[in-house]
């Protein structure tokens, strides 16, 4: 008897301690003070360990399984509150618990029948088993786990069959005699759990993966799309450039002439009007583009979109602090500008009143790259769950998109601030 009760007090802790370890591994935490977790488990071993005792003295192992299943279902739902998961995730994960705890206390029994000491055959076991379901959860399966524990809804149906099926035979006479008069259907019922949840997760595998593939196809789609936009402008900015070219050409040529005229007026004495000849020829010379910035790359841009806005009736604020060699690549940093500048002048287009038909454009260079533009919209922007700014017109979107990216690969901090028709974008690089 002595022995007995020694070996059912030593399996119950061994069961209750590998249990609040597959617990832990299996959810995610809620705090970080390992005190609290520890005195949790201090009191639910305590706990059960007192309400079998009885039990145990008398050895009603059937009694003993109907309190560990009810007392695991009292521990479910006080432990909740500890862990981080949606409470029917949690459900999801204690019904898992429930199976895995069923099927190892089966094979543990049986198994335990071809060692020489089964009184603490069982104990070995019980470690054995739930130490290689920890550690395949811990090494193997942990984020695909997590995956699984998201679609709770579409697994939950087979695994609460499962644990019908367990408690079935747990509870439906004497312990002993079910489990010797019913290996047959029990160890099918271990095996069909192992399959289903091997196939739980290869398809979850295999869905994950081909959302991944599908993922990867729209990145390479969009930047391909980025990439063909960019192109195209850099295309327009050459053409701009030739044009200028072009007519610097005519202004040489037309200098001459002017020139030459301008002499002979000198000679003539006509000093009144060479100096109208002159007014009127500063008057008609092309301006030089304005230089914003020391950097090459960003100037262009910001050069290229001011002349856009202006052209549209809107006003540009531009105070640039960025000096010629920049920590980033400095064409990337000016396409980024540059989709941050077409959208702005996209969302003024719309904007009725003069007084707000504005850009305002600044960056600081205090060691790291300060930017901030400005600007007011008509109507509204939605945003998704990061705050990023939505758009449902076909073809757009790619310039938020892009800057998503830069901000990504940079490790540049991205900020949107939408309100009172006032859109802000703050970024630190």
């Amino acid at each position: 008897m002595k022995v007995t009760l020694i070996h059912d007090i030593l399996r119950a802790v061994t069961t209750d301690i590998m249990l609040i370890l597959l617990i832990f591994t299996m959810s995610t935490p809620k705090y970080n003070k390992k005190y609290i977790y520890i005195s949790v488990a201090v009191l639910i071993t305590s706990f059960n360990l007192a309400t079998n005792m009885y039990f145990y003295l008398s050895q009603n192992y059937s009694a003993v399984v109907l309190t560990d299943l009810i007392t695991l279902i009292l521990i479910g739902f006080a432990l909740k509150p500890f862990f981080s998961e949606t409470a029917m995730q949690w459900c999801f994960s204690f019904v898992t618990l429930l199976n895995i705890y069923a099927a190892i206390v089966f094979i543990s029994y049986y198994l335990s029948a071809i060692s020489p000491h089964p009184y603490y055959g069982v104990i070995v076991l019980r470690i054995v088993c739930f130490g290689v379901i920890i550690w395949i959860f811990r090494k193997k399966i942990g984020p695909l786990y997590r995956s699984v524990k998201e679609y709770w809804h579409v697994y939950s149906l087979l695994t609460v069959s499962l644990l019908v099926n367990y408690i079935y035979y747990l509870l439906c006479g004497d312990i002993e005699q079910t489990m010797q008069e019913n290996f047959i259907p029990i160890m099918f019922l271990i095996f069909l759990t192992l399959f289903i949840y091997i196939g739980i997760f290869l398809s979850l595998k295999i869905i994950i993966q081909r959302y991944t593939l599908r993922e990867e196809n729209i990145k390479i789609q969009t930047e391909r799309v980025l990439l063909q936009k960019t192109t195209a402008e850099m295309q327009q900015r050459l053409s701009l450039m030739d044009d200028a070219v072009k007519q610097m050409r005519v202004v040489q040529h037309d200098r001459r002439h002017f020139n030459a005229t301008l002499t002979e007026l000198i000679e003539q004495g006509e000093i009144a009007q060479a100096l109208t000849l002159i007014q009127k020829q500063s008057a008609a010379l092309p301006q030089g583009p304005r230089s914003y910035c020391e950097n090459v790359e960003v100037n262009a841009a910001v050069c290229y979109y001011v002349a856009m806005a202006n052209e549209k009736g809107i006003a540009c604020d531009i105070k640039l602090n960025i000096p010629k060699n920049v920590s980033v690549d400095g064409l990337e940093l000016a396409i980024m500008i540059s989709n941050l500048l077409e959208n702005a002048i996209q969302g003024v287009s719309a904007v009725v009143d003069e007084k707000q038909r504005k850009i305002s454009f600044t960056v600081i260079d205090t060691g790291q790259l300060i930017l901030e533009i400005k600007n007011y919209y008509v109507g509204k922007i939605e945003t998704d769950e990061y705050g990023l700014p939505l758009s449902k017109k076909s073809g757009h979107g790619f310039g938020t998109q892009s800057v998503v990216s830069f901000a990504k690969k940079w490790n540049a901090e991205l900020d949107y601030e939408i309100s009172n028709n006032l859109f802000q974008v703050r970024m630190i690089i």
